[in-house]
């Protein structure tokens, strides 16, 4: 089961789960008709998930072309090793002690 914000989806796609289903939609909404729509290409590059509707679209690779450096640096670690990033979830706050306006000044 597949959580969405107030609603919910079964694995195979099945919308099963509407908030309010009786009161905001007397039961009448075709929740058949309301599934997740399968996607047409799926990549897994370096541990991300890529996706696309388009039937007539490229491979992956073969779309990002001359991209692909650029994502590389991005998801590779520091030193140059392939794949190592990852991602971390949560707030991430930094402190400062300096004039608020410092940032815009310099």
């Amino acid at each position: 089961r597949v959580q969405v914000p107030r609603v919910g989806y079964a694995t195979d796609g099945r919308l099963v789960g509407v908030p309010y289903y009786k009161e905001a939609y007397r039961e009448a909404l075709d929740r058949s008709q309301w599934g997740l729509i399968e996607v047409a290409q799926l990549a897994n590059y370096k541990g991300t998930i890529w996706a696309t509707w388009d039937t007539t679209a490229p491979p992956f690779i073969d779309y990002l072309g001359e991209m692909r450096l650029y994502l590389d640096t991005l998801l590779d670690c520091r030193d140059g090793r392939e794949g190592g990033s990852e991602v971390i979830g949560g707030v991430q706050k930094w402190f400062m002690p300096c004039n608020w306006k410092s940032a815009a000044e310099h």
